[in-house]
């Protein structure tokens, strides 16, 4: 079975979200760390294709039983600019995120969204959390 993104945060088409948001993305079978790197993930400014600066990361995700990592993280390096549209690209063969069974994301997974004008505070949990942005610390 092929390695594929089940899900992420946000949602596809997602508008309003924090511009300080943590991206994230689940496989759907344990991933090798190391294959997460600026060549297998990419996060543009959807108008001018800038590319965004920020941290890569990878969690294991709370859905298995054995703590496998399946799920990467981008966290922007400074605000995202307000009410612009970013697209996440996640590449596909030949410069894939590898599962730990050697196979490969088959072809490039590609979702957008659009920020909003408020930044979350994890200190006072202040702002309005947008449909399908919840983060971590809320949940």
């Amino acid at each position: 079975m092929a390695l594929n993104v089940i899900s992420h945060t946000p949602e596809i088409y997602a508008t309003g979200v924090y511009r300080n948001q943590t991206l994230s993305m689940i496989f759907n079978k344990s991933i090798q760390p190391l294959t997460v790197t600026w060549e297998t993930i990419s996060v543009h400014d959807g108008t001018s294709y800038a590319t965004v600066v920020g941290s890569l990361g990878t969690e294991w995700s709370s859905g298995t039983a054995d703590g496998t990592v399946v799920q990467a993280t981008f966290t922007p390096e400074s605000n995202l600019l307000p009410n612009t549209k970013y697209v996440v690209y996640v590449f596909g063969t030949p410069q894939s995120i590898i599962a730990t069974d050697g196979e490969e994301i088959p072809s490039t997974y590609s979702w957008e969204f659009t920020t909003g004008l408020e930044t979350y505070d994890e200190d006072t949990a202040s702002g309005t959390i947008p449909s399908g942005t919840i983060p971590s610390s809320v949940t």
